[in-house]
């Protein structure tokens, strides 16, 4: 099997630190609201936003159908078993 990356973002700048590793990659862009919520600290903001993000576009995916695992939201990953 081979692993994917699937960046959950329309950052240009993620999408050039990737082509900069050589990683191959597809882009699932998220609509998630990106507000920052009344005394989240940056570290809490950044966790549920890349949580909000990963779980979408993994519910969108059909990776949830073949069984594969998938990790996004780095820094942050998030493991979705088979």
């Amino acid at each position: 099997m081979t692993a994917e990356i699937i960046l959950a973002s329309a950052s240009p700048r993620r999408r050039e630190l990737l082509e900069q590793m050589g990683l191959a990659y597809l882009v699932r862009v998220a609509e998630v609201d990106e507000s920052v919520l009344v005394s989240e600290s940056p570290v809490d903001y950044v966790r549920r936003v890349a949580a909000k993000k990963s779980q979408q576009v993994w519910q969108s995916s059909d990776h949830r159908k073949s069984g594969s695992r998938v990790i996004i939201a780095f820094p942050y990953y998030q493991l979705i078993p088979a």
